[in-house]
């Protein structure tokens, strides 16, 4: 079984690259351009990636928070466009992923500093 921390980690970074390649390439919108589409779809992840790295806990709670957002952008645009339901399901798949992890890491994290253990 994968540790919380490192599939949290794993998700994050997989939803990252998969918003990427969806905006950049895959499905590139016209205006924005795609390279400024995807920058705008992982900057919540960004604002959170080093504080994940590092094992903060406020980082899972916020990675909580941000999966909401991006689990509303996934049924959005899985009942709004056909073209791209089949991206948007990935998205899902990897947010709920991403926010089961953060919540299993955040609680072991937290009962790791109440056993006493490192910061």
């Amino acid at each position: 079984m994968i540790a919380p921390r490192r599939l949290t980690l794993a998700a994050a970074g997989l939803l990252g690259a998969w918003l990427i390649a969806w905006f950049g390439w895959l499905s590139a919108p016209q205006v924005p351009p795609p390279a400024a589409a995807a920058f705008i779809a992982v900057i919540p992840l960004l604002a959170v990636a080093w504080p994940l790295a590092r094992d903060r806990a406020p980082a899972y709670a916020w990675c909580g928070f941000i999966a909401l957002g991006y689990m509303a952008h996934a049924l959005t645009e899985i009942f709004a466009a056909a073209s791209d339901r089949g991206f948007a399901l990935v998205e899902l798949v990897l947010v709920a992923i991403l926010f089961v992890a953060a919540g299993a890491a955040y609680r072991a994290r937290r009962a790791r500093e109440i056993m006493g253990g490192n910061r």
